[in-house]
């Protein structure tokens, strides 16, 4: 299994702005002989779909091995969370009869996110896939679906240790 190289330390930055999310992209750097997992921060999506389209060319010596977003605790039951990401969308969202495209991401809890704010499904008109997990629509794969909770455990383990030492 890949070492993920990470330390409370390493997140400190985001307990320092706990009011916004974090994508988290994980990446596999194929050309060591070693298998580290490296972590990449995005605060918009804009940025991370950006970062995400210049890893799927050709000959790329990086690979994603993962996409999580981190909760702050206004947006989750008081800790910070983390969530995999399984489906990077963008939306067509109706709210107060105005309709608004937005990027955001499907978790593996089923609830969307946008930048800094949760999505109700009831509010979305209509939904384009632009980076999808092999197991975002309910393919079995327990393996990667076990690979993506642990990361997501880890990591909100490490952000609340980085918390409470502040």
């Amino acid at each position: 299994m890949p070492t993920l190289r990470v330390n409370p330390e390493s997140l400190s930055h985001l307990v320092d702005d706990s009011a916004s999310t974090t994508l988290i992209i994980c990446v596999l750097d194929l050309r060591e002989t070693e298998d580290f997992i490296d972590l990449e921060f995005f605060k918009t999506g804009q940025n991370a779909l950006d970062y995400l389209h210049k890893l799927d060319r050709p000959n790329a010596s990086l690979a994603v091995v993962g996409v999580q977003l981190v909760l702050p605790p206004r947006l989750s039951s008081r800790r910070w969370k983390v969530e995999p990401v399984l489906d990077f969308t963008k939306l067509v969202v109706e709210k107060s009869n105005k309709k608004t495209e937005c990027y955001a991401y499907r978790l593996a809890s089923g609830r969307y996110f946008a930048d800094n704010e949760e999505i109700s499904i009831k509010n979305i008109r209509s939904s384009k896939s632009l980076y999808q997990a092999s197991n975002a629509d309910n393919q079995d794969d327990p393996e990667l679906g076990a690979y993506q909770s642990w990361m997501a455990e880890l990591l909100a383990k490490l952000l609340c240790e980085a918390e409470d030492t502040k």
